[in-house]
């Protein structure tokens, strides 16, 4: 009776240990792929193997190499894809940053690809991509939805200090860039700027096209 018993508890013990071990290897291999999954290498188009990043492993920003051994040049939190364009050793990026405020926001800015120094283009901006004759398209006095005035109860506090929101009006603004020189070299006011059918109306057609 005794052998029994002892071999009961002997397995209630194997038992446990391997329920605990396959807790621990379950946790934390949640927590690896949770690593994974925020740790974004996006290349952008274009450029000698520069990159964005996304990761909570190491700062976010752009970085120049491959995904391993790439090395942070700039740090911030940045757009890619249409987002991102380069031409020679200038690149157009949407930035996005965090306010004091609780309102994430959205800028175009020019970094220099030698020297990885940034100036803002335009704030409460944002890059849509290239029209079919190569422009860049631009919306301007652009909020992220979750800073519009339905989200957002501080959206309108921002648009007194902004030059370009008017929550009672529609300045969104419509505007061409020249990749070579960053000149604008056409603006249109659109009031359904933000709606279906930019693509259709902007990004598709020439610029010719759009002025025509």
């Amino acid at each position: 009776m005794r052998d029994t018993k002892f071999t009961v508890n002997s397995f209630m013990i194997v038992v446990l240990f391997f329920a605990v071990f396959s807790l621990f290897f379950t946790v934390n291999l949640v927590s690896m792929a949770d690593q994974l999954a925020v740790n974004e290498f996006n290349p952008i188009e274009g450029t000698d193997q520069v990159s964005v990043i996304y990761s909570n492993l190491r700062p976010n920003g752009l970085y120049v190499g491959d995904r391993v051994n790439g090395k942070l040049k700039l740090k911030g939190y940045f757009g890619f894809y249409w987002g991102a364009y380069a031409e020679g050793s200038t690149l157009y990026i949407n930035e996005y940053t965090n306010t004091e405020l609780g309102m994430m926001l959205c800028k175009l800015v020019r970094v220099d690809l030698d020297t990885f120094e940034k100036e803002v283009v335009f704030s409460d901006a944002i890059l849509r991509g290239r029209c079919a004759s190569g422009e860049l398209v631009v919306i301007r006095g652009f909020l992220m939805p979750s800073c519009r005035p339905a989200t957002n109860a501080l959206c309108k506090l921002y648009s007194f200090v902004s030059d370009s929101i008017e929550l009672d009006g529609d300045r969104a603004t419509v505007l061409f860039l020249d990749p070579a020189t960053g000149e604008v070299v056409y603006s249109v006011k659109d009031p359904n700027a933000l709606s279906d059918g930019f693509e259709a109306r902007y990004i598709d057609r020439t610029l010719e096209e759009v002025m025509g």
